[in-house]
């Protein structure tokens, strides 16, 4: 059976509202790209037709992935996915983290960092 697969990622509106600079702003639409860019390539993995992105070489991903899922199991492709979601993020959080590592406190870090991602 297919499957049409559309996934959204976020949270576009609060990285926006959340930016004061310009390079904020920047810096959120680069990393909801990078970890739409994640997601896509994930259901590409899962066996996933890209329809949007076409591909994953685009320079910029928007936070909308749709793809058709010829005989693989959209369940298991969207936990997948969202997964790659997480772990993209995560990844940016631990750089960051790295740096301003003892003026924060881990434990509020560690709850922040996990209630970020909307999929």
């Amino acid at each position: 059976m297919n499957y049409l697969l559309a996934i959204s990622v976020g949270p576009v509106q609060e990285f926006i509202a959340a930016a004061r600079r310009t390079r904020d702003l920047w810096f959120g639409s680069y990393l909801l790209s990078e970890i739409s860019r994640a997601v896509a390539r994930t259901v590409a993995q899962q066996g996933g037709q890209l329809i949007f992105p076409a591909d994953t070489s685009a320079e910029n991903v928007a936070n909308v992935i749709v793809a058709e899922l010829s005989g693989a199991d959209p369940k298991k492709v969207a936990r997948a996915a969202k997964e790659a979601a997480i772990q993209q993020f995560e990844e940016f959080a631990e750089a960051a983290r790295k740096q301003v590592a003892d003026a924060i406190r881990d434990d509020i870090w560690q709850e922040q960092v996990h209630d970020v991602i909307e999929f």
